[in-house]
């Protein structure tokens, strides 16, 4: 599962980071999402999502949308269950984050495709509380494939965490898209103190599965 050759896609033609978090690209290009771009709960780098509904909305208005999805995903499920997939979203930002919510929490179905033109955000998740941090350290894009890099970080203390990011995304053309979640290895510091990279069978338990979505010019839109 660990597609440490999956890295050196950023050796392939053009790489740069996406100016206002667009993946309108050539076939040769990566496109790099930057992370102070994406909204996530506690991820290094990243924009954090407390404050998104925290600046957007007077209490108690939906001033509890983070909690209620941290709770919903720290539900406790059987042994060896696989967590759920990924998904894409309509919009970014606060629209991202309630449609998020209708998902994880209000058990609504993910739409799997969207008007052309549309502004996204793709939801990557943990889905069960851990002794490991989940961070998002890479996004990128390249031609019909977005591949969302995360590591596993050992906890310092004994508590147990979920975590999840909002990742915006625009300027795709028409067509179908495809998302590939990859774990990264674990940092050498971590190695070398003792901790082993996290097995498949845990990290399917764990880790929103790959997903897919589409683009379409739909009617009566």
């Amino acid at each position: 599962m660990n597609e440490i050759r999956g890295i050196g896609v950023l050796t392939l033609g053009l790489v740069w980071l996406a100016v206002g978090v667009g993946c309108a690209y050539a076939a040769e290009e990566t496109v790099v999402i930057p992370l102070d771009q994406i909204w996530a709960l506690d991820m290094p780098g990243t924009r954090n999502i407390r404050k998104l509904q925290a600046e957007k909305l007077p209490p108690p208005g939906d001033g509890q949308l983070v909690a209620q999805i941290r709770r919903s995903l720290s539900k406790d499920r059987p042994k060896g269950e696989a967590a759920k997939a990924g998904f894409a979203v309509l919009g970014t930002g606060l629209e991202a984050l309630r449609d998020a919510h209708a998902v994880l929490v209000e058990g609504k179905e993910p739409r799997k495709s969207f008007p052309v033109g549309s502004d996204l955000t793709l939801v990557f998740f943990s889905q069960r509380l851990s002794s490991y941090y989940v961070h998002v350290h890479e996004v990128t894009c390249q031609e019909n494939a977005i591949s969302i890099r995360y590591r596993f970080v050992p906890h310092e203390t004994k508590e147990l965490t979920t975590h999840f990011a909002l990742i915006p995304i625009k300027g795709l053309a028409e067509g179908g898209y495809r998302v590939r979640v990859i774990q990264s290895p674990m940092e050498r510091m971590f190695i070398e103190a003792g901790f082993k990279q996290i097995d498949d069978t845990y990290e399917r338990s764990i880790i929103s599965r790959p997903f897919s979505f589409g683009l379409r010019e739909l009617p009566n839109y």
